[in-house]
């Protein structure tokens, strides 16, 4: 999914693999330095048709899981040069997803179901199965289309069974902002035509009890009319997409930065947990893991030195566990979820501590991490910082 934020003048997009990198050298006296920011965006999106599942995909690489499962994502850092480096680590997200109250179920109109239940029609053009919309009616009538730039109702039948679906126009403005429809593995299926070209048609979930009549034709009845006739949506639309800045340099998305109390749940949802195993929390005890949250500035810090040639003994984050439906709140039924991950390093001196931040960067820059002397990560890091 290619999303850009809203800062996108300043900056150029980054989908990379973590990587530390500093330079530090002496002149006349002067202390300067090199520092680098890079950012890895993580995709994860709900194919939200048929039954309603969750389904998550991760963009490096595809990965998918069902309501309430488990997507693993390492997130680790390698210095590759010939400096000790710090290093911190901070997240920025953005979510897009249903109403709250989304449920999905069968409504007594198309108006009602709102965003629909997409379903992959091509099993009912299998063998055994023919197409009878020709034959159809409803309440005793050929139906009509929703609007004309949908297909409309079509009926397949084979033997005793009967399937009915409805074909409608669908824009990729009815789905997510951020929602990728290029990931062959989370792909909606389509009636007919892209979304490549904005043109698609999908197949919306309906069902009712049809008579046969002696015409040979097949009588569906709508419920206002005493019959079963359903039309399967999440009767809500979508939400606008809302998004978390977690500490506010080096920004992704721009939005305010806020910084989250646990750290272990998203800034947007605290139903969307983050596995942390290998970060501590309490300023006594910050040696006692490997990375260590900062509830002052909202970043994770790696908690040794990193030595050139050397990638950080734990990862920062193991796993995101998208929510499943919680009862009959269907708000993820269709979601698009992205987790941006921001690096910065530098050189390991209590002066790149101190030192001003640089906003502007996006990958090489002369920041520092403008910590304060009381603030325990520079009290902590001053402890084991090289001598200048």
């Amino acid at each position: 999914m290619n999303f850009y934020g809203k800062n996108k003048q300043k900056k150029k997009k980054a989908i990379v693999t973590l990587s530390a990198l500093a330079l530090v050298s002496l002149l006349a006296g002067t202390f300067a330095w090199t520092s680098y920011t890079e950012w890895k965006q993580n995709h994860m999106q709900s194919r939200g048709f048929e039954t309603g599942e969750v389904t998550i995909s991760e963009k490096f690489p595809d990965k998918e899981v069902k309501p309430g499962g488990t997507l693993d994502k390492d997130i680790n850092v390698v210095n590759s040069s010939d400096s000790n480096v710090f290093v911190r680590i901070s997240f920025e997200e953005m979510l897009h997803k249903l109403q709250n109250g989304a449920l999905t179920d069968g409504f007594d109109t198309l108006a009602n179901a709102k965003f629909p239940v997409i379903i992959d029609h091509t099993e009912y053009t299998g063998a055994g199965w023919v197409d009878e919309t020709a034959n159809l009616l409803i309440d005793g009538i050929a139906p009509a289309k929703a609007q004309p730039s949908d297909v409309g109702y079509k009926l397949y039948v084979n033997g005793n069974k009967t399937a009915l679906v409805y074909v409608r126009e669908a824009k990729k403005a009815m789905f997510p902002d951020n929602y990728d429809f290029s990931a062959s593995s989370t792909q909606i299926p389509v009636y007919s035509g892209t979304f490549a070209a904005d043109d698609a048609q999908v197949a919306q979930k309906v069902i009712g009890t049809s008579v046969k009549l002696a015409t040979n034709q097949y009588d569906f009845t709508t419920q206002a009319s005493g019959g079963d006739l359903k039309y399967f949506g999440y009767g809500k639309d979508l939400d606008g997409a809302t998004e978390a800045n977690w500490a506010g340099d080096a920004i992704k998305l721009g939005t305010t930065a806020t910084k989250p109390a646990d750290p272990t749940k998203s800034n947007l949802d605290a139903s969307i947990l983050l596995a942390m195993a290998n970060v501590g929390t309490n300023p006594a005890t910050i040696a006692a893991k490997d990375w260590f949250y900062n509830a002052n500035d909202g970043y994770f810090y790696y908690t040794k030195k990193l030595l050139p040639s050397q990638t950080t003994d734990s990862s920062v984050l193991q796993s995101v566990t998208f929510p499943g439906n919680a009862g009959a709140d269907e708000t993820y039924g269709m979601a698009a979820y992205d987790l941006w991950v921001g690096m910065e390093a530098i050189p390991s001196y209590l002066e790149a501590m101190e030192a001003a931040v640089d906003i502007t960067q996006d990958g090489r820059g002369a920041g520092g991490w403008g910590l304060t002397k009381t603030d325990p990560m520079y009290v902590y890091f001053k402890t084991i910082a090289d001598a200048q």
